[in-house]
């Protein structure tokens, strides 16, 4: 919505203020009314961002800090939208392995004490007697159950915390197809931010430093930074990228040839239509991936329910007979 408003020609500072009165969520309510302070005083939305990682991400300030410094905010702000609405697409099937994990803990107290509880009433031939020793169990159970799913639930929350950020990034580069993914996002948006800043005039390494902000992934975020510190020294776009040894070797030429030939702006485009292409191969492969998941997840949970019922059927099955005729012991 905000881009919509800017783009139309709005202010940044009277779509911020349409926007406060209409958002729902009080906290971003705030945020948005202290961005549309600084756009009135002249100063940059972005600076307002970034003190709230928790709302907006390194990457997405960067990207409108970007917007802000070469001039093209709307199609910053639409590039931000965009990234969002994918993200929102490509997890549409992590509720199923959601499900499988939460299922599976729940079930643990309805399953362990069906069997032992059928056959302790057994003798009495009264289902009134199961039911109440059955729902006993469970409610010993369920407890339990109920803390480990609240327990690891926990965890994951603080594992998201921004100061975990590196080493989650870290993991995720090592678990393939994931780690492709983000991999091709962020060098994606490095060199699309790159390509943007530079048809805007700004000096290559300045570019360079706008741009490397706006990767998704901490770990590549940091590859690119050491590359900007040899291009402070006077080195050229091409030694950059390759110093950074995240690029294929394809592209490098590229910006190599693009230097010397006077046509760095079309090359750079090239390398960020081949960056998207390749991300959206990669979110097919996720999206699959995600899908086979929540299917393992549920023959695995299924295949254990089905093993732990057998079990507990024999295993109670040979201990009736033994309760219920002493004499055969003999």
């Amino acid at each position: 919505q905000l881009q919509s408003l800017v783009y139309s020609g709005m202010s940044v500072y009277m779509a911020l203020d349409s926007l406060a009165g209409r958002t729902q969520n009080r906290n971003l309510t705030l945020v948005i009314r202290e961005m549309r302070d600084a756009a009135h005083n002249g100063r940059p939305i972005s600076a307002v961002m970034a003190r709230y990682p928790h709302i907006f991400p390194e990457h997405v300030t960067a990207t409108l800090s970007g917007g802000e410094l070469g001039g093209f905010l709307e199609i910053a702000l639409s590039e931000i939208a965009l990234d969002y609405e994918q993200r929102v697409a490509l997890y549409r099937w992590v509720w199923l392995p959601k499900l499988i994990f939460a299922l599976s803990f729940f079930a643990i107290p309805l399953i362990i004490p069906l069997m032992p509880s059928f056959y302790e009433t057994a003798m009495t031939g009264k289902a009134t007697a199961f039911f109440a020793l059955y729902l006993k169990r469970v409610l010993f159970y369920f407890p339990v159950s109920l803390g480990l799913f609240g327990g690891v639930i926990l965890l994951s929350r603080k594992f998201q915390q921004p100061k975990y950020r590196y080493k989650r990034d870290e993991w995720s580069l090592k678990m393939p197809p994931f780690g492709t993914l983000q991999r091709q996002i962020a060098l994606g948006n490095f060199v699309r931010m790159l390509r943007r800043l530079h048809h805007a005039g700004v000096s290559p390494t300045q570019a360079w430093e706008g741009a490397m902000l706006t990767a998704s992934n901490v770990v590549l975020r940091d590859k690119l930074a050491q590359s900007y510190a040899i291009m402070q020294k006077g080195a050229s776009l091409g030694d950059a990228f390759a110093q950074t040894g995240l690029f294929d070797n394809s592209i490098e030429q590229l910006i190599i040839t693009g230097e010397q030939s006077g046509q760095l702006g079309e090359m750079l485009d090239r390398a960020a239509g081949f960056y998207q292409q390749e991300a959206d191969n990669a979110k097919k492969r996720v999206q699959m991936a995600m899908f086979r998941m929540g299917c393992i997840g549920m023959m695995i949970a299924s295949g254990f329910t089905a093993c732990w019922l057998a079990y507990t059927y024999f295993q109670g099955a040979f201990h009736f007979v033994d309760t219920a005729f002493p004499e055969l012991n003999n």
